[in-house]
């Protein structure tokens, strides 16, 4: 196998993942400060969305992840 042939496969193989990428739907992304902050967003999350807890002390904050 050439060298010549590797490159151009690994720049196909790049730029067909870049592509997938981007079709799909982007996810969504929910930065919470407080545990009534993240009651609300929890409830409209959808698959592949993000909750980020942000940065301080979380005491007596119980999580708990269902779906169907």
């Amino acid at each position: 196998m050439s060298l010549r042939f590797l490159g151009f496969s690994l720049l196909c193989g790049y730029l067909l993942s870049a592509c997938a990428s981007f079709s799909a739907a982007p996810d969504s992304r929910f930065l919470v400060h407080s545990q009534e902050e993240y009651k609300r967003v929890v409830k409209d999350l959808s698959p592949g969305d993000t909750v980020v807890l942000a940065n301080g002390i979380w005491k007596d904050f119980e999580i708990l992840f269902t779906g169907e």
